[in-house]
């Protein structure tokens, strides 16, 4: 939960779990969105992400799996290169809802209800090492 992507892998087949590590000292700017819905189905499957910097735009969605015997985070996370400014984000939830967020911070996690006016924000790096957040 810091921000940092890892990868745990599960071979069906045998008995052990492996963890590929994200060790990098310097990471890059990021931000990530965690989604509730209440229209649309509460884990937001389907609901799309935009984030505009000055360095352009990326847009990514919410799945559920993409793969067989695999699963995505729930968190939509962006590598936002040299971005040093605000985020500016749109939302758009399966239920046809569009939500505007503005003057985000880079290297946060943004928890996001829909239709909720006020996001709740972290910094990625105050999570480190607290594991699961109690209040999803």
């Amino acid at each position: 939960m810091n921000g940092r992507q890892e990868v745990f892998l599960k071979n069906r087949n045998g008995p052990q779990l492996r963890v590929l590590k994200n060790v990098m000292d310097n990471l890059p700017p990021s931000i990530a969105f965690h989604l509730r819905g209440t229209k649309s189905n509460r884990d937001a499957i389907g609901a799309v992400v935009t984030v505009e910097t000055v360095l352009g735009r990326q847009t990514r969605s919410l799945q559920a799996g993409s793969g067989f015997l695999s699963q995505h985070s729930k968190d939509i996370f962006f590598g936002l290169g040299a971005v040093k400014g605000p985020v500016r984000a749109s939302i758009r939830w399966p239920s046809g809802l569009i939500q505007e967020l503005h003057d985000l911070p880079v290297n946060h996690r943004v928890w996001v209800e829909e239709g909720s006016e006020h996001p709740r924000i972290r910094s990625l790096s105050n999570t480190r090492g607290k594991g699961p957040d109690p209040a999803r």
